[in-house]
This record gives structure tokens, sequence and C-alpha cells, in this order.
């Protein structure tokens, strides 16, 4: 593998995959990150849940490898581990059945709201003649309780492309993150 796909290769494993424990609870909110401190059985479950993952989305894992070669999770190594505060405010879902993003959300397994990875990335106003894309992009929960809660946000280096449900509790969101090493 050359060094620039190893490198890529690297900042993939830090970016690529993130589970979102889909659940709110004062415990999570009042979490401080502390320092990296790989645990193996932990890491062994996370590579799991990328291989179960990966394996149903096909489409996207071959494009991928395409790119950057063999695509499994024994390839990845963790190198960043980050939280962020959540931020929840009473919001009902806006996008509507009617809406050409509908389709494209991720609805709860249990019926509890769903999750959307895309509107905020396609800027649609209606003082534009066509819709652009904006640099940055986030995942949110439109909780059927009509709270809406930000779970992942990535500035203008990165896109989410996929998602999908693991189980009820788990979202596994697959994109990538683009950036230059810096010392």
């Amino acid at each position: 593998m050359n060094v620039s796909k190893k490198v890529k290769f690297q900042v993939w494993a830090g970016m690529l995959f993130f589970l979102l424990a889909c659940e709110s609870s004062e415990s999570t909110k009042t979490e401080i990150s502390k320092e990296l401190t790989p645990d193996e059985g932990k890491l062994e479950v996370m590579r799991n849940q990328i291989n179960l993952g990966i394996a149903q989305n096909s489409g996207w894992q071959k494009h991928w490898a395409t790119h950057l070669g063999i695509f499994d999770a024994a390839n990845f190594e963790l190198v960043l581990n980050d939280s962020i505060d959540p931020m929840e405010m009473p919001e009902k879902n806006p996008i509507l059945p009617q809406d050409p993003l509908f389709p494209y959300q991720f609805p709860h397994p249990e019926d509890n709201g769903t999750i959307d990875i895309y509107s905020y990335k396609v800027e649609a106003q209606e003082s534009l003649d066509r819709p652009y894309l904006n640099p940055d992009s986030e995942v949110i929960w439109y909780r059927s309780d009509g709270m809406k809660e930000r779970l992942l946000f990535m500035g203008p280096s990165g896109v989410f492309e996929e998602g999908m449900w693991l189980n009820a509790a788990e979202f596994m969101v697959l994109g990538f993150f683009s950036g230059r090493r810096r010392l």
C-alpha cells in the first residue's frame, strides 16, 4: 500500500464509522471525554459492528475498496475517539412524505422517530433557483416524542454518505473525512 493510500486509510479509520447510541440519559449527557485508551474487547465489538455494517452495504464497500484496496474492519486502526455535547430541542421532523428527501431518512426500527443524515448537507431555499451543498454535515435524530437531537456534526472536510440501524440502540454512519496532515 503506498503512503498516500496508507494516510487515507488511517484517516478513514478515525472518521469513517461512527456508532451512535441513540438513547438520551443523564449519564451520557454528563460524560467527559477521557484519554484514548483502547480496550481490546470494545475494539473487537466495534470491528464486528463495522464488518456487519459493511456487509449490509456491499455497494458502498465495493466503491471504496476500488480506491483503498482491502476493506475490512481488521485493516482499520482507531486513531480518534470523540464526543459532542448533546444538543436537543423541541422540533418535529420537517421532512414530510412529499419532500424529496423523505425516502432517504432512516426510520427507527421500533418507531421511535427517524434519523436524517442528508438534509443539512442539501440546502434548498425558496429564494434560490436550485439546491446547493452546505460544506458541513450533521446527523439528526427526530425522536417520536417531538424532540430533535443532534448526534453528530462534521465540518467541511467530510461527508456522511450512508447510514443504517444495527439495532434499536445503535445507528452506524458511513462516510469519509478528507484532510491534510499537519504538524
